[in-house]
């Protein structure tokens, strides 16, 4: 997918609030303010699952609405939230 793509979001996006597995995510959109209790990143070309809960920040805080994530590295796989709502926009369809 090139840069222009991403920009749009041509590959199409998820409504998140509650929690995906096994996806493909390149940005996450916090549509309303959200506490995150997994978010996983992988790597298209197959290396391992990594939690970047810690290294994100991210354990026990409520993240505002508006606010943009991105991988350190490739994807999120896996996110899951207990409260807010996210639009996840997706790599492949």
């Amino acid at each position: 997918m090139d840069d222009n793509s991403k920009m749009i979001g041509e590959n199409g996006c998820v409504f998140i609030d509650n929690s995906v597995t096994n996806d493909d995510i390149y940005q996450i959109y916090v549509a309303s303010d959200a506490v995150f209790t997994v978010l996983t990143e992988a790597e298209v070309k197959g290396g391992t699952e990594t939690d970047v809960m810690s290294k994100m920040n991210l354990s026990g805080k409520t993240i505002p609405a508006g606010s943009i994530l991105t991988p350190y590295r490739e994807i999120f796989s896996d996110v899951t939230i207990t409260s807010g709502s996210l639009i996840a926009y997706k790599l492949g369809n």
